[in-house]
């Protein structure tokens, strides 16, 4: 690099010498300045390489008393960009510590890091520093390094949630939850606060509270649209779950058209309103909802909706519609022949269950090929054989816990006693089914962890 930087200064130096030169021996005639009584004459050539010379040492110093006035500015920059340096090197150093369970280290060397970064580059020393002390008992230390990442802006967001991931640890929910609205009001240009707000209303089910800072969160572009909507179905169907617990029917309907309204394609709303509507004996309504959601977005929970909705007189007609309007399903299938093993149509029950069988083969099918072949009076052996099938068959079809892998009957929007808010899935059944109740979304329960 000092070989470059010297040819480069060789190569200048000869420009220049041969500018005047050029200048000195290619220009011709006199130039004669007068100044008082003072007379200079000389040729073109010398005046011009003189006037050359003489600019070229002006822009020379000029360059000297500019690198002289940038000089402590240099040194300054310099002195910051290595103590960068050493930052980074010591925040890298504090993460390998971390991953490899030496605390206390990485707590030294998080704390140097900190001390060598600027303020804004500070957040993942923090952090690193919060969980180091957090991992070794020092809830002192942790406290402090989130308190000072939430007087950061850009960093408020992290200090704020391991404060408030603390408290709930603590069993501080509603602390944690006041903390959070006191942040927010404090940034309110910073939406993303509002995070741990929605989600420590929910765990304090104030879910009227919950649905007004969804909104906030959705317009803030801090939740999506297609999300925001699930959630607000999902926070209606607790208040009208709430209400139907309490036999305010109306006050549940509003809930359940609210909640369909966010969300029309969402099953547990559909059969929610569909079975209010029933309820209040508005048939026709709940019939109509079910067959547009049967025909446009089938869900095989529907197929108990349409059990509950069959006529007195078990038309097979009724399910006979089922099977032609939904896509294929066996669960559909089933139900056919269900109805017609209680109407003693043995052939449409055996047809009905061959073609569940080819679709999905589920104990529900050889539960009644045992029911069927045992009211046909068949021999034991062939019973036998349906039973064999039974054991092997795949489990059935229902709502699963995403979280837990505890089963479900019914659609439950919080799963107790861990307070997880929406995690049911619809899948296979493992295990026992656990009944969901109704009132579960009234009792008290123990802390999970901070959500998001």
């Amino acid at each position: 690099m000092f070989i470059l930087k010297l040819f480069w200064a060789v190569v200048q130096v000869v420009f220049l010498i041969a500018v005047a030169a050029w200048l000195y021996f290619t220009l011709t005639g006199e130039v004669s300045i007068n100044w008082g009584a003072y007379k200079i004459s000389t040729t073109a050539g010398v005046a011009a390489a003189v006037l050359f010379t003489i600019l070229t040492i002006i822009i020379f110093f000029a360059h000297i008393i500019g690198d002289l006035v940038r000089l402590p500015s240099d040194i300054s920059r310099k002195m910051r960009d290595n103590r960068r340096a050493k930052g980074h090197q010591a925040l890298l150093r504090a993460m390998s510590s971390a991953g490899a369970g030496d605390f206390k280290n990485a707590y030294y060397l998080a704390h140097r890091a900190q001390k060598f970064l600027p303020e804004s580059e500070q957040g993942l020393a923090l952090l690193l520093q919060a969980h180091a002390a957090k991992s070794r008992g020092q809830d002192a230390n942790a406290t402090a390094a989130f308190e000072a990442l939430i007087k950061n802006p850009d960093t408020s967001v992290l200090g704020v949630q391991g404060l408030l991931q603390k408290r709930v640890l603590d069993g501080d929910v509603r602390g944690a939850l006041d903390m959070a609205r006191t942040q927010a009001a404090n940034y309110p240009k910073n939406a993303h606060l509002l995070r741990p707000v929605y989600d420590l209303e929910r765990r304090n089910k104030l879910w009227n509270d919950a649905l007004i800072t969804l909104g906030k969160l959705q317009k803030a572009g801090v939740i999506a649209r297609d999300e925001a909507n699930l959630d607000r179905a999902v926070l209606w169907i607790i208040v009208g779950d709430m209400a139907a617990a309490v036999n305010e029917t109306d006050q549940a309907l509003r809930a359940y058209k609210h909640a369909y309204h966010a969300a029309p394609k969402f099953a547990p709303t559909i059969l929610r309103l569909s079975r209010t509507h029933l309820k209040l004996g508005q048939r026709y309504r709940a019939v109509s909802l079910a067959k547009r959601a049967i025909e446009k977005h089938f869900h095989p929970s529907f197929i108990g909706l349409w059990v509950d909705l069959v006529p007195q007189d078990k038309n097979l007609r009724w399910f006979e519609w089922l099977v032609e309007h939904a896509p294929p399903s066996a669960a559909a299938l089933n139900a056919l022949a269900k109805a017609a093993i209680d109407l003693s149509l043995w052939g449409e029950a055996k047809s009905a269950l061959m073609r569940a069988e080819k679709i999905e083969p589920t104990k529900d099918i050889y539960r009644l090929w045992v029911e069927l072949e045992e009211k046909n009076n068949a021999p034991q052996h062939i019973i036998r054989q349906w039973l064999d099938r039974l054991e092997s068959a795949q489990p059935e079809k229902g709502w699963v816990c995403k979280k837990t892998s505890r089963n479900f009957v019914d659609y439950t929007p919080v799963v107790e006693p861990e307070t997880l808010f929406n995690t049911l899935e619809w899948g296979d059944v493992l295990g026992a089914k656990l009944p969901a109740k109704m009132d579960m979304l009234l009792s008290p329960a123990p802390l999970h962890d901070i959500v998001h």
